[in-house]
């Protein structure tokens, strides 16, 4: 077990990037720890799906040989949430944050909360169901701010 840390994360995310800042209570700085692109949600569904064991190619439409059709870049943005609530679990047991922001469109958001263990869910301070992927540093800062404050 590692040290107590009482450190504040701002996550902020759509199921095509994640950014996550080290921040304070006051949301006054926000230091970049992570920008990750999620290349596969991006893709084109033919580069996604291939003619591979178990699918079934009905000239036109590929679906599983195993059951209903699915949407591949569902698939892709459902392991994009899965991946980030276990990278934050694991985070939170390591004890590398202890209060947790979320700002992320709101079908991710609402994807990434289905996922989030009890612990993670229990150290989120406060949540923005907004894409600010794509915004520099000093606009989430005062969006975070913003709606901080608004609590």
């Amino acid at each position: 077990m590692g040290q107590a840390n009482d450190e504040t994360w701002l996550v902020v995310a759509d199921a095509g990037r994640t950014r996550i800042f080290r921040t304070d209570a006051k949301l006054d700085t926000l230091t970049e720890l992570k920008d990750e692109q999620h290349v596969q949600v991006r893709m084109k569904t033919s580069e996604l799906v291939s003619d591979r064991a178990g699918r079934v190619n009905t000239g036109g439409s590929v679906r599983s040989a195993y059951g209903a059709q699915t949407d591949p870049h569902e698939n892709e943005e459902l392991k994009v949430a899965h991946d980030l609530a276990a990278e934050l679990h694991q985070d939170l047991e390591q004890h590398r944050f202890a209060h947790l922001y979320l700002m992320a469109s709101p079908v991710f958001l609402g994807r990434v909360r289905k996922e989030l263990s009890p612990q993670v869910a229990r150290s989120i301070v406060a949540t923005l169901n907004r894409d600010y992927t794509h915004h520099t540093v000093a606009e989430i800062r005062e969006h975070a701010r913003a709606h901080h404050a608004g609590k």
